[in-house]
């Protein structure tokens, strides 16, 4: 479950291509305190918080592109791993704002009401 549910959170949110995503899973340690993922321990405490970094991410994203494009960043919206301009039919895939992007200050991101990727069935698992 956490190899694929919250990964698919932050995907959702992110509005990434389920199908481009790699997830490396990392070992246990002690001094990350409790990784107790049995009983959907991990969904049920992270659920929020990854949607909420995910959003955060893809709303960094959109302004990274709305500033180099030097546009509203209500006129730019992610679409698939790709951030795109639809008045000017501009695209940057996420790999190319990413460093921008990170260069933002972090704002509080908004939520959707709509996911898409976390309620469907992985091929993943």
């Amino acid at each position: 479950m956490i190899r694929t549910t919250l990964p698919m959170v932050v995907a959702d949110e992110l509005d990434a291509d389920w199908k481009r995503i790699k997830i490396d899973q990392a070992i246990g340690d002690p001094r990350y305190g409790d990784q107790n993922t049995d009983g959907s321990h991990s969904v049920r405490s992270f659920f929020d918080v990854m949607r909420q970094a995910g959003a955060t991410a893809r709303f960094m994203l959109i302004l990274a592109a709305a500033e180099k494009w030097e546009c509203l960043r209500l006129s730019a919206r992610p679409i698939l791993h790709a951030v795109v301009h639809p008045p000017t039919n501009r695209r940057l895939g996420y790999g190319e704002l990413a460093t921008a992007a990170s260069k933002l200050p972090v704002p509080s991101g908004g939520i959707r009401s709509k996911l898409q990727i976390s309620g469907a069935t992985s091929a993943k698992e």
